[in-house]
């Protein structure tokens, strides 16, 4: 694992538990922005999981319907027919969002 300078503002942080499992937070200005979900059993696992994120700035970002009514919009987007299959558990709902 690199080492990081003590002055840098964006760091990942990994940890032991109390459990004894492997964690990690990301820290902008020494102040947890972000929290992996989940426990992991060696800090290699750990460090796979901090890798996805390094990767995810080429990720699309996607709004839900509920934050953009919170964010003061106030058409949702045409819910699809009974007919028409949704998304897979898990699967983001992009419907009706605009793309780019």
């Amino acid at each position: 694992m690199a080492m990081q300078h003590p002055a840098d503002p964006m760091k990942f942080v990994i940890y032991r538990d109390p459990v004894g499992l492997w964690r990690w937070t990301y820290e902008v200005n020494g102040r947890a922005l972000a929290e992996g979900g989940g426990a992991h059993p060696t800090p290699a696992r750990c460090l796979e999981d901090i890798a996805q994120i390094r990767s995810a700035h080429l990720s699309p970002v996607s709004v839900s319907p509920f934050h953009r009514l919170m964010s003061g919009e106030t058409a949702l987007p045409t819910p699809p027919s009974r007919d028409t299959p949704g998304p897979e558990i898990g699967e983001p709902l992009t419907t009706g969002l605009p793309h780019g």
